[in-house]
């Protein structure tokens, strides 16, 4: 029973730490947030919080862990919400860009390859990448399959074709370029998805 109270009230620390780190990093970035910081405004010291996490990396990269599950789960209720083809990768892209406009998603711009993380956080950080590509690429391939998408069509292209796209339209967004050319995103987002399936789809 003792063990288990133990174990509840490390969880709690855990939980606790994660949400102050999580704010800090919104706020300061990776490079300006600190151990010392954060560690303070979780009631704790910074060698108290190292017996949590070994070092800025670790405890940056759990964070981003948690938050590239929130997309991807959101990703794929998404790419489930819809009946056709076309609409649900409009409904990936659509929620992908909700994502990505977030304060929370600012985390997801540092670097992975940057971080020293343990093995087993990194590999779990990538399949999560991995699976939010893999969600496109398996639309894709269940239209080839039903014969509403030419057979001559590379899935993983198309998959990277159209987050590498809305991560340029993400730039011009927060830029306010589209603003110059009274550009609604939805309707940018919307356009951009009937250019390219009219090249794919029979």
């Amino acid at each position: 029973m003792k063990r288990a109270r133990t174990e509840a009230g490390k969880q709690i620390r855990i939980k606790e730490i994660l949400r102050v780190a999580k704010r800090e990093f919104i706020k300061k970035g990776y490079d300006g947030a600190t151990i010392r910081e954060i560690a303070g405004k979780a009631k704790l010291t910074p060698a108290a919080l190292y017996f949590y996490f070994k070092n800025k990396d670790e405890l940056f990269g759990t964070i981003l862990e948690e938050v590239y599950q929130k997309e991807l789960d959101a990703l794929i209720e998404a790419s489930k919400s819809e009946d056709t083809i076309y609409n649900r990768l409009l409904a990936v892209i659509k929620t992908y860009y909700e994502f990505i406009l977030k304060e929370e998603a600012n985390i997801l711009e540092v670097k992975l390859k940057n971080l020293k993380l343990p093995p087993p956080l990194r590999h779990r950080i990538e399949k999560q990448s991995t699976d939010t590509f893999g969600i496109v690429i398996d639309i894709i391939k269940e239209g080839i399959k039903d014969g509403s998408i030419t057979p001559e069509t590379d899935p993983v292209t198309i998959s990277f074709s159209l987050f590498s796209t809305m991560e340029g339209f993400y730039v011009y967004h927060v830029s306010g370029e589209f603003d110059f050319f009274n550009y609604k995103l939805d309707d940018a987002l919307e356009k951009y998805l009937q250019s390219l399936c009219n090249g794919i789809f029979k």
